[in-house]
């Protein structure tokens, strides 16, 4: 089960977004996402991961049979995606399931694990 909570004035395709992450988190049942001004993720990035300004997504594992909660920022999504170039909605929805898969173990500080991350965004991206 995925709940999805819009707390920005972004028109977004919740609908979509949930489908898209109930198909990433098949690894346990219960998932949290929400969509934060970028005020709110700000506190929340330099609170619990120490890194100043605002981010475009943090996830927070959970226990037992709730996977976890994903934030995003959809304003410092838009502009990630202004800048390269990117649709707001197709980042927007790389950058949920890039939270997703770190909530299932994914990671990206080698390079390996950029590879495989990658690999598994393109495919839960491409249907």
């Amino acid at each position: 089960m995925v709940e999805i909570n819009n707390r920005t004035d972004y028109d977004l395709d919740l609908k979509n977004l949930k489908s898209l992450a109930e198909r990433a988190a098949t690894e346990k049942a219960k998932l949290s996402v929400a969509f934060l001004e970028a005020p709110e993720i700000k506190k929340l990035n330099e609170r619990y991961r120490d890194s100043k300004g605002p981010t475009d997504v943090l996830s927070f594992e959970g226990e037992d049979d709730f996977l976890g909660e994903v934030l995003i920022s959809p304003e410092v999504v838009e502009k990630q995606a202004d800048k390269h170039g990117l649709s707001f909605k197709k980042e927007i929805e790389r950058v949920l399931v890039h939270g997703i898969l770190h909530l299932i173990g994914y990671e990206h500080k080698t390079e390996d694990g950029k590879k495989a991350m990658k690999k598994k965004e393109k495919e839960l991206l491409s249907g």
